[in-house]
């Protein structure tokens, strides 16, 4: 028999509450896995939030649910080169994995996601913050 359930990913390797100009992104981020982590059923929907050691210790929730899966990729990756290989090449080679890829910074890879579905987010602020910049 078949599944028909789908496998999210969110990708929060680039998210650094230490390093970043604006905790609103990060925040929104942790706020959203602790409500999503408090829904009773997903319907067979399963998650897997990827996270990096800048955020592993405070962004995902702290008992997540059996249907939601934090995996801890060792490294840094909120500045730099570091983030650029994440964001372009570790983000597009992940969302291989997943069925629907979520990006809540709102930057979507270079490289192609090959049928993997995304969906950015782009909050309220941050395009003016990046075009007076």
């Amino acid at each position: 028999m078949h599944s028909t359930a789908i496998h999210v990913g969110i990708y929060c390797l680039d998210q650094n509450a230490a390093t970043t100009s604006t905790l609103g992104v990060y925040n929104f981020t942790r706020n959203l896995l602790a409500q999503m982590a408090a829904l009773p059923d997903t319907d067979g929907m399963r998650v897997t939030v990827w996270v990096s050691d800048a955020n592993v210790d405070d962004l995902p929730p702290t008992n997540p649910p059996a249907w939601m899966h934090i995996e801890h990729i060792r490294g840094s990756f909120s500045t730099g080169m570091a983030r650029l290989w994440s964001d372009h090449v570790l983000a597009a080679k992940l969302a291989r994995r997943v069925d629907v890829i979520y990006f809540p910074k709102g930057w979507l890879p270079l490289l192609p996601l090959g049928r993997t579905r995304s969906v950015c987010q782009i909050h309220d602020c941050i395009s003016r913050y990046y075009l007076e910049r």
